[in-house]
Parts: C-alpha cells; sequence; structure tokens
C-alpha cells in the first residue's frame, strides 16, 4: 500500500471522508486505468470490512463498558462511592478499552 492510500485510509477512519469519496480518491490516484475497476471494488469491500470490524470491537467495548457500570451501581449501598464518581469511573475504563482495542487494530 502507498503512502496516498494509506492517507485516504487515515481520513476515513478519523471521519473527514466517507466510504464512497475514498473509493472516487483511490479511482483518481490509480495509475493503471484497466485495472480502476477491480481495484476499486476491493478496495471498497476492504475499507467497509475495516470499518465492520471496528464497529464490532465498538460495541464490544460498550458491552464491557455498561456490565462494568452495573455492576458498580449495583455495588453502590456496600461502596461509599458516589453513583456519579462510579459512573465516572466505568466510562474512563470505556474510553481506555477503546484506545487498547484502537492500538492493537494499528498494528494490523
Amino acid at each position: 500500500m502507498n503512502e496516498v492510500q494509506l492517507k485516504i485510509l487515515e481520513l476515513i477512519e478519523s471521519g473527514k471522508i466517507t466510504v464512497e469519496e475514498a473509493v472516487k480518491l483511490l479511482e483518481a490516484t490509480s495509475n493503471n486505468p484497466k485495472s480502476t475497476s477491480a481495484f476499486t471494488n476491493k478496495s471498497k469491500e476492504n475499507v467497509e470490512q475495516l470499518f465492520e470490524d471496528l464497529l464490532g470491537k465498538v460495541k464490544t467495548t460498550a458491552k464491557s463498558g455498561k456490565s462494568e457500570f452495573e455492576k458498580q451501581f449495583n455495588d453502590r449501598e456496600r461502596s461509599e462511592h458516589d453513583p456519579i464518581q462510579q459512573l465516572d469511573e466505568s466510562l474512563r475504563n470505556i474510553i481506555r478499552s477503546f484506545n487498547k482495542n484502537n492500538d492493537q487494530n494499528k498494528g494490523v
């Protein structure tokens, strides 16, 4: 993958462009007009799969955070912690988990 293609993927990941816009950019930067349609279809599939994987990780992280919050909230009577403080802690755990999953994704 070349530098331009990586930059286009970064733009998608950051939400600055859509998958369709990325496909158009990839088509425009392709040097081989004969392979453009095959390249475009495969690239779009790859990008869509990337987003599906990311969505799965976000859902997993959110479920984990929700479970953690419910556990802390249910234990509030046995704890001296404020429920708002527990919510804050749960959200921080969700963010940490999401960032950890995102860092692991960068290696893929």
